[in-house]
């Protein structure tokens, strides 16, 4: 009896010490996976956010044409950006009148690229507010069949700031419809390739609600400017639509 209790003793000890530190390196990783997910939300909810608010107070995205009035238009996203980091001055979420939750850092100008020369009555799939980490050239101004299986790319030569390493695992785009979308920051050659197509990205959302997911701005009828994007280093990219 007391062989078979010490027998029993020791099978415990051992599955502690070998389960001990398996327990603590899931925990770590389910700790971290958790951090990630919230810094992705947040994101989302900081894109999502000024969308909605440059909407609702009638601010328009920069557009080609007289400078002085893109350099106020660009003036005003910047205060947008500015008045949203206010509200989160002490570090603490805060919920917005739009009702998202929001953290100061992720509310900073200096990682989204935004649209410009945003059409009238725009594709609601068409991506209006993207994170820098997003190749600007790989957006699309035009979506066929045809494209649904290529990818999304993004730029290698970007450095996210110290305190915004969520970009170097997601990406986040806006669409005109004011929706968010987390896309990763992987390889087409990845496990996870499905999730940079343009199919996964302008066209799923669309066909599940039987709408049209296909366009072409390449030629814009109602003013003449040509859909491009502008960094927030003032760069302008026009898409490439390969």
């Amino acid at each position: 009896m007391k062989r078979s209790v010490k027998k029993n003793v020791k099978i415990v000890a051992s599955i502690l010490i070998v389960g001990l530190p398996i327990f603590f390196l899931i925990d770590k990783r389910t700790k971290k996976v958790r951090s990630e997910t919230w810094a992705a939300t947040h994101l989302v909810n900081a894109g999502t956010d000024f969308f909605w608010t440059i909407s609702g107070e009638g601010i328009s995205f920069p557009s080609d044409g007289d400078p002085a009035e893109t350099t106020c238009q660009l003036a005003l996203l910047q205060d947008i950006w500015r008045e949203l980091q206010s509200y989160t001055g002490d570090g603490r979420d805060i919920y917005t009148q739009n009702a998202y939750r929001l953290r100061s850092k992720y509310c900073d100008a200096s990682i989204w690229t935004v649209i410009k020369n945003m059409p009238e009555n725009p594709p609601e799939n068409l991506i209006v507010l993207a994170t820098r980490n997003v190749n600007p050239s790989s957006l699309r101004t035009k979506f066929s069949d045809g494209d649904i299986h290529k990818h999304i790319r993004f730029d290698e030569r970007f450095e996210p700031p110290e305190n915004m390493t969520i970009l170097r695992k997601c990406a986040v785009l806006i669409t005109a419809k004011g929706h968010g979308k987390i896309i990763p920051v992987v390889h087409p050659a990845s496990r996870m390739p499905k999730a940079t197509t343009y199919d996964s990205i302008y066209k799923q959302a669309m066909v599940f609600y039987g709408k049209n997911p296909f366009f072409d701005l390449t030629t814009n009828l109602v003013d003449g400017l040509q859909v491009k994007y502008l960094t927030p280093e003032g760069v302008e990219v026009i898409p490439t639509n390969d």
